[in-house]
């Protein structure tokens, strides 16, 4: 600990010495390197001023790699992956929805119309069958009724109480005979 503290009060000793205590004016060459050029460095000044080029190798592998991982990941995930699924998918859906659109219009439109067809049949045939098989039931009984009544019926309703009890005695004996024979 008292070795990291020693070097970095030493560094900031180092620093002011060098920048502080005479400060640069506008335009004026850096200290170090005016130092640098009188000691005649060469290429180790020049790769000192460049940082030994840490950056620019820095960015060639890592920036332009992960540039280039971006490019290869975007490609296959929106060109090579995602674009052609959902182009599948989309057209096996136009594919789907034409093959269900022709399905629809001739088998259940067909069904339908089928269906519709019989109903109006069945109609036409129940209105016949209510109009000439029910209705003619109905009027030949109202007939039948009203001919009874008129031809059979009102000449016995003479209002004479002798001819009713008479009609009472004869079913009597009538009903008494078949009760007897039978």
């Amino acid at each position: 600990m008292l070795l990291s503290a020693t070097l970095a009060l030493g560094g900031l000793g180092l620093g002011w010495w060098v920048y502080g205590r005479n400060p640069l004016a506008k335009g004026a060459m850096d200290p170090l390197e005016r130092g640098m050029q009188k000691i005649k460095l060469g290429w180790l000044y020049t790769a000192m001023r460049n940082k030994f080029y840490f950056d620019e190798l820095y960015h060639a592998t890592f920036i332009q790699g992960a540039i280039k991982l971006a490019d290869l990941s975007y490609n296959f995930d929106y060109n090579w992956v995602i674009n052609p699924i959902v182009n599948l998918v989309g057209r096996t859906g136009v594919l789907l929805s034409r093959g269900l659109g022709v399905f629809d219009s001739t088998v259940i439109d067909g069904l339908v119309n089928l269906v519709g067809r019989g109903g109006v049949l069945s109609a036409v045939f129940s209105g016949f069958f209510d109009n000439k098989v029910v209705d003619g039931i109905v009027n030949g009984l109202a007939t039948v009724t009203g001919w009874i009544g008129t031809n059979i019926l009102r000449p016995i309703q003479t209002g004479k109480v002798q001819n009713y009890l008479l009609v009472v005695l004869i079913s009597v004996l009538a009903l008494l005979g078949l009760y007897l024979v039978y």
